[in-house]
């Protein structure tokens, strides 16, 4: 009995250490926001707007990366808010909505 209990005890500490449960994220702060401003950087000319400061905030497998947008298109001009999620294991930039995925997508 006392095998398999001390079985137990190792198996769950080479799960722990094995999947991260207390590494740090592959993807950073930093790196998240350096995304996403890539992203706006890039397309604000072709989508018609500006943004204003960069929110971040850590959930659950990634970090959820806004801003309130200024969009002067056609007609009268509007603000709206742009949210993407920047996975931490891979750093790719998931757009929350329709608007976020234009964005993402150049406005064509």
């Amino acid at each position: 009995m006392k095998n398999l209990r001390l079985a137990s005890v190792l198996v769950f500490a080479a799960l722990t250490l094995t999947t991260g449960a207390s590494a740090r994220p592959k993807t950073t702060r930093a790196e998240a926001v350096a995304i996403v401003k890539s992203i706006l950087q890039r397309n604000a000319g072709a989508c018609r707007f500006s943004y204003g400061p960069i929110i971040v905030a850590r959930v659950k497998g990634a970090w959820r990366v806004s801003t309130k947008l200024a969009l002067t298109g056609r007609g009268k001009p509007f603000t709206a808010t742009a949210m993407w999620a920047v996975r931490e294991d891979d750093g790719e930039a998931v757009p929350a909505n329709q608007l976020t995925s234009e964005i993402s997508n150049g406005c064509h």
